[in-house]
């Protein structure tokens, strides 16, 4: 060998690696011990908890300035602790590790960039007081929870969420006493089974798929999309994404019991949101008949068009037997066009925004444009790709949904985020996870910077486009 030739890299000693995992493990619970810290700031002071003199100092101290700090670095180092965490040996008990460690702060601490949980909480007040929330609006009642709904835009406001959801935080409500933190944390415990679930659902998806467990649990579990917004927001599309993973993995299973359950696990996802009935493609191409590609096209068509029926009938039958049993009925319909009351990145709200500040017509009906646009891709996306690939059919199909509404949030990518990490790889993993940090980082820009909300939309849009561009170039999730 030449004297100069570069020497080769030693290799790395296990106690070097063992230490780097301690590292990268401890550097994501302090973030996420500063994201929780920061949330403190945005307690609201009608709050019960905030009346202890100790915890009013505490906020009037953050709010100011160190608050969006704490908010800002935890959610980027959240970021970099789960880059990170891919450079070290991914084992079950260094994700589950991490899975405390990251999400106990957040569980514990108040919600951050968003205060939804104390709207389930007035519902959950609500239903335990005989009030249906399909008839009666937010902050109607003497409720814990009603003071922080008898003002803004959402007061009076009637809920879509489905009979399931609304059940559900009736029970998070009497599980928590009643009061506001118990009940608080009753409903996120109700949404980190999403963790739970999650972590068998994806290790026993990916084995059979023969895809790497710990892999699927680390794109799906740990990034901080699912934190943020599933284990310290609450939001009940952590219970859509339960009920997405049992029906994919029962379909998977195979078999009429396979698509069975798959169709009743579907339905009680839609009983919590309506939008997951757009995967009724997945189930009813998860486990195809061996062969079933190689036969003549007609046969294939009448085929595909009666599992297709047959899926939808089921997932429509059990749907209406859900509402019946839950005794609520379907009025939530009616309150389809709520969450578009307040200006948003979706496409639909955009394109308004910039049709009004023209002076020309036709913001009214961008809702309906984004809607036909969607159902168009959809159907491409039922046509050449649910066949064969219905796992990137279902994560297409979910980001699909969420643009093509009348309003776009973080959250709403929740499903999508925790099923991604089913998928070999690729760049659309890469996008998945990027548009989630993407709004996630514009939602902290609206809440803590005052500018025009199509300044603040813009921001958030960049910040989407550069976390999917950096994460799809220079970094490869898989």
């Amino acid at each position: 060998m030449s004297p100069n030739a570069a020497a080769p890299p030693r290799p790395e000693r296990p106690h070097e690696r063992s230490w780097r995992t301690v590292a990268v493990l401890l550097f994501g619970a302090v973030a996420a011990t500063a994201l929780g810290i920061g949330a403190i700031a945005h307690i609201p002071m009608t709050a019960d908890f905030s009346s202890s003199t100790r915890v009013t100092q505490l906020v009037r101290l953050l709010r100011p300035r160190l608050g969006p700090v704490l908010l800002g670095g935890g959610l980027l180092g959240l970021a970099l602790a789960w880059l990170a965490l891919r450079r070290v040996r991914l084992t079950p008990r260094v994700l589950v590790a991490a899975l405390v460690l990251w999400n106990l702060p957040l569980l514990l601490l108040p919600p951050a960039f968003s205060g939804d949980l104390y709207a389930y909480g007035d519902h959950g007040y609500a239903l335990s007081i005989g009030q249906n929330p399909y008839h009666v609006g937010l902050g109607r009642n003497d409720g814990p929870f009603a003071v922080f709904h008898q003002r803004g835009m959402w007061a009076d406001a009637t809920t879509l969420y489905g009979p399931v959801a609304l059940r559900l935080s009736q029970l998070a409500f009497l599980f928590g006493g009643g009061g506001q933190y118990g009940t608080l944390l009753a409903l996120k415990v109700v949404a980190s089974t999403a963790l739970v679930v999650g972590w068998f659902g994806l290790r026993s998806l990916a084995r059979s798929l023969g895809r790497d467990p710990d892999v699927a649990v680390w794109l799906g579990l740990l990034n901080p999309v699912i934190g943020i917004h599933v284990v310290s927001a609450g939001h009940n599309d952590a219970m859509v994404a339960v009920f997405v993973v049992v029906a994919l993995w029962s379909a998977h299973r195979g078999g009429r019991l396979g698509l069975l359950l798959g169709a009743v696990a579907l339905a009680m996802a839609i009983s919590v949101k309506p939008t997951p009935i757009v995967l009724v493609p997945a189930i009813a191409f998860m486990a195809l008949p061996s062969g079933w590609h190689d036969r003549p096209p007609s046969a294939k068509l009448v085929s595909a068009v009666g599992r297709l029926v047959g899926v939808t009938v089921l997932t429509v039958a059990a749907t209406v037997l859900i509402a019946v049993a839950c005794g609520l009925g379907i009025d939530w319909i009616r309150a389809f066009g709520v969450p578009g009351r307040n200006p948003t990145v979706a496409p639909a709200s955009m394109a308004g925004q910039l049709l009004t500040m023209a002076g020309l017509p036709g913001a009214s009906v961008m809702p309906l444009v984004t809607a036909a646009i969607g159902f168009v891709v959809l159907v491409l996306l039922l046509v050449r790709v649910a066949p064969r690939e219905p796992w990137r059919y279902a994560v297409l199909a979910l980001v699909v949904v969420a643009l093509a509404g009348p309003a776009l949030y973080a959250w709403y990518l929740i499903p999508a985020s925790i099923v991604v990490g089913l998928l070999a790889g690729g760049r659309l993993v890469s996008w998945v996870v990027g548009l989630g940090l993407g709004l996630t980082g514009g939602l902290f820009v609206a809440t803590h910077y005052w500018f025009p909300i199509i300044v603040t939309e813009s921001i958030t849009i960049a910040m989407c486009v550069l976390a999917g561009l950096a994460l799809a170039r220079w970094w490869r999730p898989v």
